[in-house]
């Protein structure tokens, strides 16, 4: 056997006897074993930890270890093959690209162009990344690079989490290291957190919009954009205070890979109120808070007949005062000014606590606060019944899109009121030499207004239902349009009289039997009256003073709602009306024609009468739509102007 075949097998019941050379060999085999064993743990990660992704390299070039593709569709369509597909497959690898970020594989082993081989989607893999800034060691997160096969890229957020990065003293390619990672770590469109500093724009003001931009930078300071805007919304024409450098901010990549700021943490420039003394303008009591006083380029008064003095408020802050009147009457029912330009100020009035002492401000109880802030706009009139100012008309919570709607019954009234009251106040009271407005009840669960004629006139001024004044002025460049739409009810009269809706643009009403409107420098518009030489009721177009035609054929007066409607549109140089959602009339509006005209548009919605000593009228759901057109010539003054 000595000279036999060493590794002879052995017959059933022979003796056993293993040669020296076959045990040698035994012995040879377990350590070439045990050699391989610990040749396969020392290897790379990525092949000790395999694959778990088939690619089909689609990108046209050979595809080294460690590159990347993005993740197309299946090489075996499920229409195609069902079995095949839901068997494992291959996926289609094709060039990386910026809006497929967080969806791309790692080949974990050299692809040749067309063939199909082995790559990673999640776990952990070797991979060269491009990093923010030269000779980097602490970024964070990786994502496909647009276009670039060879290695991923830094990034403030995404799907590859980095581990480890090479050493700078060990690196070939000191900006592309080689770098340990962990995929699936995170959504790539996740919102993050970055560190934001105002890099251009301005802070805004009451005329124009806040239009700062920001440089991003990662937590680690990282700068990763510069000139971002932005998403959250910016209150329009309101002044924002600087954001300190570095402030913290949110941002997110989009779909389509693109870098977007959401918030950059900026706060409205609104000063806050001190603790003062005294009161003014009658008073108020210990422990107010105090305003100081406008100076001449603080404020503008477009009054008839006020000076203001000084702005205070009790210790609720419930009050503005300081407002002195110099004008012992008025022709048109109430004295009225309007508060404007008011710097830096922010001033906040809330409900009035009852007091009837001459000289405050009193708020209808549905407005709880008012923030006045730089460039607002505000109309008080003076009621000579209860010795005040009382707010009639402010537009910040008006110029919106979808647009502004309320209800008179929800948002006005207050208590159980009668037709001979002095509550439940829409605009203001006043019986003096002026017109008295009450509510009374109505019907439907809707609410009606009385409307008294004043004694000193042969004309009233009451009932005004709502509306709006812009903060901006407008000049030829600039386009816009308005609709006003509302339900009323005509009364029904035993004597036709000339009562009258009226809504007009510009700055004030002057009305009477017989110039019904007056606008300044713009159309003034009645709608809907009862004449009194006849038992109909038309619908009134008129501009001023002049243009004055009966737009729609005489209507039976009746018991019935209506529903009506009237644009303003600067393009057409026009003003339609509609009722009942039917175009009864159109007539050509003068609108500013040149760089000097410049007015603040508004609407007013009011019941106005004549001849009479009362009349009860019905309206409800009040509703205002107010859009703004960029200037037809950049940079023109104007609303346009900024946006």
């Amino acid at each position: 056997m000595a000279n036999g075949d060493p590794f002879r097998t052995v017959r059933a019941g022979e003796k056993l006897r293993i040669p020296a050379a076959a045990y040698n060999a035994f012995i040879a085999a377990a350590k070439a074993h045990q050699r391989g064993r610990t040749d396969s743990e020392a290897e790379d990660a990525g092949t000790r930890l395999g694959f778990d992704t088939l690619i089909s390299n689609q990108t046209g070039k050979n595809l080294p270890r460690f590159g990347i593709v993005s993740l197309g569709s299946p090489v075996t369509p499920p229409a195609l093959r069902p079995a095949g597909f839901r068997a494992r497959q291959a996926i289609n690898g094709l060039d990386p690209s910026s809006d497929r970020r967080g969806r791309f594989a790692i080949a974990q082993e050299p692809i040749r162009a067309g063939s199909i081989g082995r790559a990673i989607t999640s776990g952990i893999s070797v991979v060269r990344i491009e990093l923010l800034s030269p000779s980097s060691e602490d970024d964070d997160f990786a994502d496909v690079k647009d276009g670039d096969s060879d290695v991923l890229l830094a990034a403030a957020s995404g799907s590859a989490r980095i581990l480890w990065i090479e050493p700078l003293g060990d690196r070939e390619d000191a900006d592309r290291p080689w770098c340990i990672v962990r995929l699936g770590d995170q959504d790539p469109q996740r919102l993050f957190s970055v560190l934001v500093t105002v890099d251009g724009g301005s802070a805004g003001s009451g005329t124009t919009t806040c239009s700062w931009t920001y440089t991003l930078k990662t937590e680690r300071g990282k700068v990763i954009a510069a000139q971002k805007a932005p998403e959250a919304h910016r209150l329009p024409n309101v002044p924002y205070v600087e954001t300190p450098d570095d402030s913290v901010g949110f941002a997110w990549y989009d779909h389509d890979g693109y870098l977007r700021l959401l918030w950059a943490n900026e706060q409205p420039a609104l000063e806050s109120c001190e603790d003062g003394g005294g009161g003014g303008g009658g008073g108020g009591g210990g422990g107010s808070i105090t305003f100081e006083p406008f100076s001449a380029d603080q404020h503008d008064l477009d009054i008839e007949g006020a000076t203001l003095v000084s702005v205070s408020a009790d210790a609720s802050g419930r009050r503005l005062t300081g407002f002195r009147d110099t004008e012992s009457s008025s022709q048109y029912g109430g004295r009225e000014f309007t508060l404007a330009n008011i710097g830096a100020y922010a001033l906040v009035l809330t409900a009035d606590d009852g007091s009837e002492e001459a000289n405050r401000i009193s708020l209808p109880e549905k407005w709880p606060w008012i923030a006045i802030r730089p460039g607002d706009r505000y109309r008080f009139i003076y009621d000579d019944n209860l010795d005040r100012w009382r707010l009639t008309a402010g537009y910040q919570d008006y110029l919106s899109d979808p647009a502004y709607c309320h209800t008179l019954k929800d948002d006005f009234i207050s208590g159980t009121v009668n037709s001979s009251g002095n509550s439940g106040e829409l605009g203001w009271q006043s019986t003096g030499n002026a017109g008295s407005l009450v509510m009374i009840t109505g019907e439907q669960d809707r609410w009606g207004i009385r409307a008294v004629r004043c004694t000193g006139n042969g004309f009233d001024r009451v009932a005004n239902l709502g509306g709006f004044a812009a903060p901006m002025a407008f000049r030829t460049a600039d386009e816009f349009f308005f609709e006003v739409e509302w339900e009323g009810k005509i009364p029904v009269l035993a004597t036709p009289t000339n009562d009258f809706y009226t809504a007009w643009g510009a700055t004030d009403y002057i009305g009477s039997t017989v110039q019904k409107l007056l606008g300044w420098s713009f159309s003034g518009f009645s709608f809907v009256y009862d004449r009194a030489t006849s038992p109909y009721w038309r619908c009134w177009a008129g501009s001023g003073s002049f243009a004055d035609s009966e737009q729609d054929t005489a209507q039976t007066v009746d018991t019935n709602w209506h529903h009506f409607r009237i644009r303003f549109d600067s393009i057409a140089g026009s003003a339609t009306f509609y009722l009942d959602g039917a175009l009864v009339g159109t007539i050509s509006s003068y609108l500013p024609n040149t760089t000097g005209d410049a007015w603040t548009p508004g609407f007013h919605l009011q019941y106005n009468i004549a001849g009479a000593s009362s009349r009860d009228s019905y309206m409800d759901r009040f509703r205002c739509h107010f859009r703004r057109a960029r200037p037809t010539t950049p940079g023109a003054a104007g609303i346009g102007a900024g946006e």
